[in-house]
């Protein structure tokens, strides 16, 4: 908290945070730009929190890489102290004085978000280098899964927006029956694939008896209630070798406890595509594979009826940067 009291190095009185900035010789610049529709901060009560910081520079990034690859330990040091200036500046604007004059209104948990320009999947960012607007969902063609364009970032330091295979922009599921067994097909469609990058993977994941299903509908931002943590969940995949050659698999997926998740490939899929004019990858899988796995474990079995959820997507390609896309939790669908 920016108005919290510090000590100063000689112990005899308390010193500002805005002091210690001054003794140090820092001058902060304005807070750096969101990359999506979020805040940087919200306070309750005296404890204010910071979304993750980035050594950006305004809408940019000014270091990219990994320390030992891309980068050296210098320029590593360079990019946390950006980050943390960062940080403080964002407090700054909020607990504190602003930067460019004045204070801002002092978000707390629990307030709403103001009304955001929803815009098909795939919008790019602005030209001035503005927020991409959120993705409607669901999709203009019935996309359950949307996501914001360009978002795809290293897992590490973050990179500039621009179009990549690993670049999630929406996923639609549909049930096909195919000689009287219900199929399920999910299409995944990125912001580039002019080229089909080696030891890439698409994942898609869906859940089935989970409890709570039902969307909450907000306009133009609509998701699922349902609790797939709790529910049999399933993915589909396609992925490429070292010399860029698809295959297609599916598999299940448990959450641990202590939040993460552990995706077990399980065998092929009965097809899968790489449509690389139209930007998409496709994989589909019958549901008496599934079945299988369901009834192993004494657990209802998708029918026709079925409500389907946990609906998200997840890519990450093995390259220098290790680039990789997660997408928000989409709306569901119904086996028919």
């Amino acid at each position: 908290n920016a108005k919290e009291q510090t000590v100063n190095r000689e112990g005899a009185k308390p010193a500002s945070a805005e002091q210690r900035l001054q003794e140090l010789g820092i001058k902060l610049a304005a807070p750096p730009e969101p990359f999506g529709t979020y805040v940087e901060a919200v306070q309750t009560n005296n404890l204010l929190f910071l979304s993750g910081m980035l050594p950006t520079e305004g809408h940019g990034a000014k270091f990219v890489g990994r320390v030992g690859a891309e980068l050296d330990v210098e320029a590593g040091r360079k990019a946390a102290r950006l980050a943390a200036l960062n940080a403080l500046s964002v407090a700054r604007q909020i607990t504190g004085p602003s930067i460019k004059g004045g204070t801002l209104p002092r978000l707390r948990e629990g307030s709403s978000l103001p009304a955001q320009p929803f815009a098909p999947p795939g919008a790019t960012p602005p030209p001035d280098g503005g927020v991409t607007p959120q993705a409607m969902q669901p999709g203009p063609a019935g996309e359950q899964v949307t996501d914001f364009a360009f978002d795809q970032d290293s897992g590490l330091l973050a990179v500039g927006p621009e179009p990549s295979a690993v670049d999630i922009i929406s996923i639609k599921y549909v049930t096909p029956k195919i000689n009287r067994v219900f199929n399920i097909t999910a299409t995944m469609q990125v912001s580039d694939l002019a080229v089909i990058p080696p030891l890439a993977t698409w994942r898609m994941y869906f859940a089935a008896n989970a409890p709570e299903t039902g969307i909450v509908n907000i306009s133009g931002n609509s998701y699922s209630k349902g609790l797939s943590d709790d529910g049999d969940q399933f993915f589909v995949q396609a992925s490429t070798d070292s010399n860029g050659v698809p295959g297609y698999k599916y598999g299940t997926t448990v959450r641990n406890f202590d939040g993460s998740t552990t995706d077990t490939i399980v065998a092929d899929a009965d097809f899968g595509s790489i449509d690389q004019a139209n930007r998409k990858i496709a994989v589909r899988v019958s549901t008496t594979k599934l079945n299988a796995i369901l009834t192993s474990a004494g657990h209802p079995t998708i029918v026709s009826g079925s409500t389907l959820c946990g609906l998200r997507g997840r890519t990450f390609e093995l390259s220098s940067l290790a680039l990789e896309d997660f997408t928000r939790g989409g709306t569901e669908f119904k086996v028919k």
